[in-house]
């Protein structure tokens, strides 16, 4: 185990990174990433069901378009097409959806998934590429014990009652080609911080991802979460993490753990303990079970994020990684 630290600016490298994930982890690490390379990929998972993005796949049978949106203003270059897409309607019909979403939507209804994102890129201008890590319409399933849970936002809101749990993806979604090729090519792979059991297990189970993951010339490199959510990881250890994934790609596929290492403030830590959300556990003694190497860094954003009064359907997070940091830190590990 090493730990970093990161001051002063970086040159741009020249080298190809692939970002996997979605939603708030992935935009965090993109938006510092594009200011450390001008070839990122993000592969972003596709079976997000929960607030705006539920209500289009069920109205207009769309592929999920919110972790997308996200993605794409982290790398966007356009700042006014970014609010665009960013902004989120109060009240009437529109109430809660994010301008880009619909726009996404409305795209895919002419193009297709891949193409209406492709176009969405152009209008914001967006340093690197989005693409959807699936074009298969799927939907999550969890089996905790004899209870079975079907939906990501089901998944997302369950409180876990067994030791393991089985996820699957129905009907069966395989890795889009043009993925898997970025994988291929790429010279760091980043599995980038989120939901664990809805967000990064979904992604990673998709048919050839661990193919894809194992074969790659490239650095793997997994961000590990922040804080453990008592519902589904309660007192786990930054090792717990990498195990759970390393059941799904294979023990030995992940390089390098990066996990921050700073002291959450006081007020944040009580202000999160009142759900019982605690600090991910960095004991050292544990990190001699992964075969990976694992590096502490200050990764945590000292100001907290804030939720957006539209934005009602899903609690946000108060606790976030800072883009710039991890960007710096996982640099430093070429």
């Amino acid at each position: 185990m090493s730990i970093l630290s990161f001051s002063g600016n970086r040159r741009k490298t020249r080298q190809k990174v692939v970002v996997i994930g979605g939603g708030t982890g992935s935009h965090e690490v993109l938006a510092g990433l594009k200011n450390v390379t001008n070839d990122i990929t993000a592969l972003v998972n596709m079976c997000d069901d929960g607030g705006s993005t539920g209500r289009l796949r069920h109205d207009y049978d769309v592929m999920p378009p919110g972790d997308l949106r996200q993605c794409l203003v982290a790398l966007a270059n356009d700042t006014v097409a970014a609010g665009l897409f960013a902004y989120r309607f109060e009240g009437g019909e529109l109430a809660g959806h994010p301008a880009g979403n619909i726009a996404l939507a409305a795209l895919e209804k002419q193009h297709g998934i891949v193409a209406a994102v492709e176009v969405a890129g152009r209008m914001l201008d967006i340093a690197g590429r989005v693409l959807p890590a699936t074009i298969t319409q799927h939907q999550l399933v969890m089996q905790d014990g004899n209870e079975t849970i079907r939906g990501q936002e089901a998944v997302r809101l369950h409180v876990i009652h067994e030791k393991s749990v089985d996820l699957h993806l129905e009907p069966n979604a395989a890795l889009h080609p043009e993925a898997a090729q970025a994988i291929s090519e790429a010279d760091i792979v980043v599995i980038a911080p989120g939901g664990l059991y809805w967000t990064l297990l979904p992604v990673l189970s998709l048919e050839g991802m661990a193919e894809a993951l194992q074969q790659t010339p490239g650095k793997v490199i997994c961000v590990v979460d922040l804080m453990n959510r008592p519902e589904q990881h309660q007192g786990w250890h930054v090792v717990d993490y990498v195990k759970a994934m390393g059941k799904l790609i294979g023990e030995d596929t992940i390089d390098t753990v990066l996990y921050n290492n700073r002291p959450i403030t006081e007020e944040l830590r009580l202000r999160y303990a009142t759900a019982g959300e605690m600090p991910v556990g960095i004991a050292s003694e544990r990190f001699s079970e992964l075969n990976a190497v694992s590096v502490g860094a200050d990764l945590v954003a000292v100001t907290p994020d804030g939720q957006d009064k539209a934005d009602t359907a899903i609690r946000r997070t108060l606790i976030r990684h800072d883009g710039i940091k991890t960007a710096a830190a996982i640099q430093s590990l070429l």
